[in-house]
Parts: structure tokens; C-alpha cells; sequence
């Protein structure tokens, strides 16, 4: 009996992203990529406050004091309407129980 393998990566068009605590960020830019993750939305003036920094093991072993000074706050409409290549977001659908890449 053959299974078929599931998706390799799931995902989303960034149109459709709708930020939520924990969203795994990439930015990428000509000769650097950073990575973050989201610790607030502010609806009100549809702003991303996200975490960042040029490495993942830095990103998680920050002290709050480094956190504070490299969270970077981000318009969700120019996230949502940025070039290919410039973010990507991931997230954990729990409906799915699957990764969802939002590009």
C-alpha cells in the first residue's frame, strides 16, 4: 500500500495575512536577511511590532532590554503589498495542524 506524501510547505498569499503573537518573520533586503517574530498588532493603526535580528539564536536568547531596542514597528499594508522576496511570515495552523507560509 502506497501513501502519498503530504505537501512539502503550505502557503498563503501575503494579501490575505492577518498578524497574530508569534509569527515567525523574514525580511530580506539586498545583502541582508532578518528574522523576527511578532509580539504585537495594533489595530488601531494597522501597525506590526516585530522582534528582529540577523540570527535566530539571537533572536530567541535576547534579554529585554535588546528586544525593546530592536522592535521594529511595520505597516501591515506594506507588508501586505511589498515586491516578491522582500517577506515571507510563517505560522503554525492548528486547524491543519501544518505550517502555513504566507509569501
Amino acid at each position: 500500500m502506497k501513501m502519498d506524501l503530504p505537501p512539502l510547505a503550505q502557503f498563503k498569499p501575503r494579501s490575505e495575512y492577518r498578524p497574530q503573537y508569534g509569527d515567525y518573520f523574514v525580511w530580506s533586503g539586498w545583502f541582508s536577511t532578518w528574522h523576527g517574530v511578532v509580539i504585537n498588532y495594533d489595530q488601531a493603526e494597522d501597525e506590526i511590532s516585530v522582534i528582529f535580528s540577523g540570527v535566530p539564536f539571537l533572536l530567541f536568547t535576547m534579554d529585554e532590554a535588546a528586544q525593546k531596542k530592536d522592535t521594529k514597528k511595520l505597516k501591515l499594508d506594506k507588508v501586505r503589498k511589498a515586491g516578491n522576496g522582500k517577506f515571507a511570515i510563517q505560522r503554525h495552523d492548528e486547524a491543519q495542524n501544518a505550517r502555513i507560509w504566507y509569501i
